[in-house]
């Protein structure tokens, strides 16, 4: 989708959990470092979160054919709990797309199923880096599927 002439990523999906459970899942460093990577073979070596509002996160990731860690970091824009959580996202070097800040926006409400989670990755430059985001959050929300299906609520540290 472009807005503003400026390509977005915009992704909803029904999670069978709380939206409680489904917050934590976002917002828990020990809960976020099992899901939130590009698919089932990365994984996240580390997680520096302050959730605040100007709170700084940093994440990275890292696969097993891959030399190095891609590390993601940024800060809080806002935290409505249980409703919303709006954050910047920027690689760090090396990362060839380092230094673009671009916004992302996560809204959580209640669906028959369980949680709609609605997420907005925005202000990408190109298309080319809104596509790259775009294939790479579908892999991670699947991911955050293979946790839930798992039994996340039975799961937690």
């Amino acid at each position: 989708m472009i807005q503003n002439n400026q390509p977005l990523v915009e992704i909803s999906r029904v999670f069978q959990v709380s939206r409680e459970l489904m917050f934590s899942a976002w917002t828990q460093p020990e809960m976020i470092k099992r899901w939130l990577h590009p698919g089932p073979d990365w994984s996240n070596p580390f997680m520096e979160l302050d959730l605040a509002v100007g709170g700084q996160y940093r994440l990275g990731f890292s696969h097993p054919e891959e030399a190095g860690i891609h590390v993601v970091g940024g800060s809080f824009v806002e935290i409505v709990l249980l409703e919303r959580l709006v954050y910047t996202w920027t690689w760090e070097p090396p990362h060839d797309d380092a230094g673009i800040e671009t916004l992302v926006t996560i809204l959580f409400s209640d669906s028959n199923d369980g949680t709609l989670v609605k997420l907005t990755h925005e202000r990408f430059p190109d298309k080319r880096l809104c596509d790259m985001h775009k294939d790479g959050w579908i892999e991670t929300l699947g991911c955050l599927d293979s946790l839930v299906d798992s039994g996340i609520n039975q799961e937690r540290e």
